[in-house]
């Protein structure tokens, strides 16, 4: 007879299922905070451990209960606005189980041997053994991302606004196409800590003031002319809730790539007050059109 013990079993889930959504996010290039991921984690455990307590979902079958665990979490955690999106994520987030907790269990049992009880000595071994795959997963990936996968899309950005300059590094995303709602424009997005130093003290405390408002409250300002149209960029992206970014027209970008210059003048900067990627090296948001040949003015 197995004994279960509610408060072991959750807390190895827990483990297990954070560091999973924390590799699972790496992949998807998302920046989500660690309160969250804790949080999704605990969620997709507890629903776990309903399963040995609550006699009516031991009549599902387990294959099928298996499959709907890591739902509510990816609902919280990603926030996907579309089924396919969702689909992609909960992929992820099964495939990246599956190999995770294969590797994690085979070396268990390997370690521990498959005949020995399991022990308080042999679960601070599991717990272990998950961590080093989780620390291994996650770093080969993102050296693999920063050494094959950003080179070939990787950009050292300088903008030059009111007499004043700033170096970024940025990523050209060929899936990025914000445009300006009128003139069509191209529209670089950078974050707001990035080009914050380029501001002056009345656009920095107009931006913050933006920033603090929820979209209704940016809508009722556009209709009571607290805010112009010209100042705001409405977007829709998968993934993130639509809204408004707060535009900036800079007096010129330069895009550089080994000793290949190109400069766009102006330039529409959408400015972002969430971060854009994971990796804190980059802070900002190439269009593809300033990398064509029409968008260049040297």
């Amino acid at each position: 007879m197995y004994v279960i013990y509610l408060d072991i079993l959750f807390f190895i889930n827990w483990m297990m299922n954070t560091f999973i959504f924390c590799c699972v996010s790496l992949m998807l290039n998302k920046h989500i905070k660690y309160t969250v991921t804790f949080l999704a984690g605990a969620i997709a455990s507890l629903v776990y451990c309903m399963l040995p307590v609550m006699p009516l979902l031991q009549k599902i079958p387990y294959a099928i209960y298996a499959l709907v665990i890591p739902i509510p979490s990816i609902l919280i955690l990603y926030k996907p606005n579309h089924y396919k999106l969702f689909f992609k994520e909960y992929i992820l987030c099964m495939v990246s189980a599956a190999l995770f907790g294969g590797v994690v269990f085979s070396s268990w049992y390997l370690i521990n041997g498959a005949s020995s009880e399991p022990s308080s000595v042999s679960i601070l071994l599991l717990l272990g053994i998950g961590i080093v795959v989780v620390v291994c997963f996650y770093s080969g990936f993102y050296l693999l991302r920063r050494q094959f996968i950003f080179p070939a899309f990787e950009y050292t950005l300088t903008i030059h606004y009111k007499g004043k300059d700033i170096c970024l590094q940025s990523l050209l995303d060929t899936g990025n196409l914000l445009y300006t709602p009128y003139k069509h424009e191209p529209v670089l997005v950078v974050e707001y800590d990035g080009i914050k130093s380029l501001l002056t003290n009345v656009e920095q405390e107009t931006y913050e003031y933006f920033k603090k408002s929820n979209d209704k409250e940016i809508e009722e300002g556009i209709i009571n002319g607290v805010y112009a149209l010209e100042q705001l960029i409405p977007f829709n992206s998968v993934g993130c809730k639509n809204g408004f970014l707060w535009r900036v027209q800079v007096d010129q970008i330069e895009i550089q790539k080994y000793n290949k210059k190109i400069r766009v003048t102006p330039c529409i900067v959408g400015i972002s007050s969430e971060r854009l990627f994971s990796d804190r090296q980059f802070q900002a948001l190439l269009h593809p059109e300033f990398i064509l040949e029409e968008a260049r003015v040297s």
